[in-house]
């Protein structure tokens, strides 16, 4: 059974509202511990959901614009990234800002400032970043560069992804 459900009376063209069913809840949560006894909580997904903003740069909390230069031997990348203050309604930071970056060709040795993680497994660097808003250092504006050696180049320029939080806001990515 559905924990939430579409309340059409309360929808309309801008936004969507929705009704909690709470005896489904307390079914679902004794159904927990029935099968997990000794749990001291239990985690629920309630709603997965996508935001639709509108188009451009401006509503992007945190832009990135990625180089890539390409050689037999080697890769280089530098990932330019900015806080985007005006994207939120209050002011407020990223946290556990996460970079995964994909390399292929196959990398023998990565140097990069600051210092990433290389997962061979994975084919992927990944940049750990505490915190970044206006109050970071630069205002929030830095840069991700590193080398990869290569023992099968060139690779390719592959799309890179970034995730995040920010408490008391509506919209992440």
């Amino acid at each position: 059974k559905t924990l939430i459900a579409l309340d059409p009376s309360q929808t309309t063209l801008d936004s969507q509202a929705y009704t909690f069913n709470m005896p489904a809840l307390l079914t679902y949560l004794k159904q927990q511990a029935d099968q997990n006894i000794g749990a001291s909580y239990y985690n629920i997904g309630i709603m997965k959901y996508q935001m639709r903003t509108p188009a451009g740069i401006q509503n992007t909390p945190l832009t990135l614009v990625a180089y890539w230069k390409c050689e037999p031997v080697s890769t280089e990348i530098r990932v330019d990234y900015a806080y985007n203050e005006p994207a939120f309604p209050m002011a407020t930071a990223l946290t556990n800002v996460t970079v995964h970056l994909p390399v292929d060709g196959g990398v023998t040795n990565v140097q990069s400032i600051p210092t990433a993680t290389w997962n061979a497994e994975a084919k992927r660097a990944l940049w750990k970043i505490p915190e970044i808003s206006k109050a970071s250092e630069g205002g929030g504006v830095s840069t991700l560069r590193a080398k990869f050696d290569l023992s099968e180049g060139p690779s390719k320029p592959m799309t890179l992804a970034v995730k995040f939080n920010s408490e008391g806001t509506t919209l992440s990515g």
